[in-house]
């Protein structure tokens, strides 16, 4: 089980944070050998992304592509997409990430962390179609950040 992160814009993330808590998520729902790539990226590509794929032209704060169940020709082109074991990619908003953050009174890296394992959620099959949905997602993320949180400053 492999957890890579992309941060091309070198944006602060909790990297040790983010890792431990998709592969818990990971691991805790039986997915041991399964590869997941999380990318954080901006505004922009979040909101291109969401027209391209889903037909909502604004951005977004995470989005989920399950490679394994996809057979869309259309589905994002991806480096990794040709691994057997690479169950997905989860994209993160950083900008979007550290406005929420601000709005819910925490910290931006809580909020990727609970966006990453959100995204995770995604690929392992639950939705958030519904106000029912979304708040057993919320309970269970922030269940996964609760377990494995440490002190982050010294992790990075």
């Amino acid at each position: 089980m492999a957890v890579t992160i992309g941060n091309p814009k070198r944006r602060p993330i909790p990297r040790c944070w983010l890792s431990r808590a998709c592969t818990y998520t990971l691991s805790k729902y039986g997915h041991i050998d399964d590869d997941v790539n999380i990318v954080i990226t901006n505004d922009d590509e979040l909101h291109e992304l969401n027209f391209q794929y889903r037909g909502i032209d604004r951005a977004t704060d995470v989005l989920s592509f399950n490679l394994v169940d996809s057979n869309d020709p259309e589905f994002p082109s991806s480096p990794f997409s040709a691994i057997s074991n690479q169950l997905g990619e989860v994209y993160i908003s950083w900008q979007t990430a550290k406005k929420q953050a601000l709005t819910a009174g925490h910290s931006v890296d809580k909020e990727v962390v609970f966006l990453a394992v959100h995204g995770v959620l995604h690929l392992l099959g639950y939705n958030d179609d519904t106000e029912v949905e979304l708040l057993e997602m919320m309970r269970i993320g922030s269940a996964i950040l609760e377990a494995t949180k440490q002190e982050e400053q010294t992790a990075r």
